[in-house]
């Protein structure tokens, strides 16, 4: 449990620090991508929480989900509607079925290795919050 605090607390302290500095710069959605596909395929976090979920200790995933829910709320303060939200579910997500099992359905669908990352950065480009800020 306290590893995946750890864990989720870097890589959300991370994120945040990415955009909030770069608040005022246009968006930079590959940089957010690569870094939450990384914090779950090169960092482990996939497999701690498939470990902590195939276990029976699913509520050491709450340092997890609570620090990625504060993130958002920190970084989408102001914001009423709910599209961050549904973006970072479906980051977090798309990030952990990559690295559990990313590599080899790409190779055996004939796909680059980085298409999951590709289709991440694709749908933070089309999210209604996002590209009114590209457009303006």
């Amino acid at each position: 449990m306290a590893l995946a605090a750890h864990l989720a607390g870097t890589v959300c302290d991370s994120i945040a620090d990415l955009i909030l500095q770069n608040r005022d710069k246009e968006p930079d959605p590959d940089r957010v991508v690569d870094m939450a596909f990384d914090t779950f395929v090169e960092k482990g976090a996939a497999q701690l929480a498939t470990w902590m979920i195939l276990s029976g200790n699913e509520n050491a995933l709450n340092p997890v989900v609570d620090a990625i829910h504060e993130l958002i709320d920190e970084i989408g303060e102001g914001h009423q509607d709910k599209s961050m939200h549904e973006d970072t579910l479906h980051l977090v997500l798309l990030a952990m079925g990559d690295a559990l099992l990313g590599e080899p359905l790409a190779k055996s669908l004939g796909l680059p290795r980085r298409t999951a990352r590709d289709i991440a950065v694709r749908q933070l480009k089309a999210s209604p919050r996002l590209s009114t800020r590209l457009e303006s």
